[in-house]
């Protein structure tokens, strides 16, 4: 109830501070009795409620304000309770919805935010589980009756989609990358590309407006992904690569075209930011501007304020001057480099206020 209710404060806490800090106190307690209760060895893993209780503690650092939090390591905590509960064969035989929705938040957390933190932090995490500790939750049908996408609240049978991102994220920060890293890469693009042509021509013959918008923004993910992936198989090129050129166009179509709802509003925050790195014309830039907009009309959200800063800085941060060190500049990185930036996109941010001061 602390953590349900500090997610209740935080986003009351966008008009008003007094509750930021209400949040932090309902909070805070319900970390440390956790904490408490793995040491004394009260908890063996496999209980329901503490698989509920860390999911939403990811959902609380995610709707904190701030450009870096904790988030990461509760994503390390679910990444290790489903190792635990794989090994201990505990996905019980009535399989709850909330079962898919973990294991799809968690595939999506994990994707969408290890962009933001260092080579450290991301490996980590995945050092605390293998992707076949999911397998079961992925494939949960807790409504039978119903179709496959409606029993895929939150990733819309793009499962394997955001496992890649996330091993692709991975390896942008190991640049250049090993021959045994390589042959991951490309392997990593002919599933990317496979998945772009799918989902291409399915969006011809697709009937629902569920299932239309479900693949619309796959599509985006996809191109996202194939550019990011470009840039960590080869980190010379820039946003004038003709290839870089192509999937933007194609990328920042798939921005113009996907709708905005408020139930998934988040989901741009990944693609755009990716994006915002890559585009290099006002009117790109405005593309992205108006869509952020657009989220922020729905929910003034932790995701949805702190990419809108990111995106901010970026542009701000690439309008200046390298700084000045001696004989010669530091080159800091900019555009499609910082997502190479072994320390993580945010921490670029950074990089030129420290230059300046040291």
């Amino acid at each position: 109830m602390n953590v349900f209710l500090g997610i209740a404060a935080l986003r009351i806490g966008q008009n008003n501070e007094n509750f930021t800090i209400e949040a932090t106190k309902f909070y805070n307690p319900s970390v440390n009795a956790v904490s408490r209760s793995i040491k004394e060895g009260k908890v063996n893993g496999t209980e329901e409620w503490l698989l509920v209780l860390i999911a939403f503690m990811v959902i609380f650092e995610t709707s904190r304000f701030e450009l870096c939090s904790n988030v990461m390591l509760h994503l390390g905590g679910l990444a290790q309770l489903f190792h635990i509960r794989k090994l201990k064969n505990a996905l019980p035989d009535q399989r709850r919805p909330f079962h898919r929705i973990a294991a799809e938040a968690f595939a999506y957390h994990l994707a969408t935010y290890s962009i933001l933190y260092s080579a450290y932090e991301i490996d980590g995490v995945a050092q605390q589980f293998t992707w076949t500790d999911l397998e079961g939750y992925d494939r949960v049908m807790p409504y039978p009756e119903a179709s496959e996408l409606a029993n895929s609240p939150v990733l819309g049978l793009q499962f394997e989609l955001f496992k890649n991102i996330f091993e692709i994220t991975r390896l942008s920060r190991h640049t250049p990358l090993t021959p045994k890293d390589l042959t991951s890469a490309m392997e990593f693009k002919r599933q990317l590309d496979l998945n772009q042509q799918r989902l291409t021509r399915g969006l011809e013959f697709v009937a629902g407006e569920e299932e239309y918008e479900s693949q619309e923004i796959a599509l985006l993910y996809t191109l996202v992904a194939q550019i990011f992936l470009l840039k960590i198989m080869s980190p010379e090129i820039t946003t004038q690569h003709p290839t870089v050129i192509h999937l933007l166009s194609q990328a920042l179509v798939s921005v113009e075209r996907c709708k905005v709802y408020a139930a998934c509003n988040s989901f741009f925050c990944w693609p755009l930011t990716i994006l915002a790195c890559a585009v290099h014309t006002d009117e790109a830039k405005e593309l992205i501007e108006r869509k952020m907009a657009e989220c922020r009309q729905w929910t003034h959200s932790g995701q949805i304020h702190r990419s809108s800063s990111i995106i901010k800085a970026i542009w701000e941060d690439d309008c200046s001057d390298d700084i000045s060190q001696g004989s010669g500049a530091v080159v800091l990185p900019r555009g499609l480099d910082r997502l190479l930036h072994v320390e993580g996109l945010v921490d670029t941010l950074f990089l030129t206020e420290r230059a300046d001061s040291g």
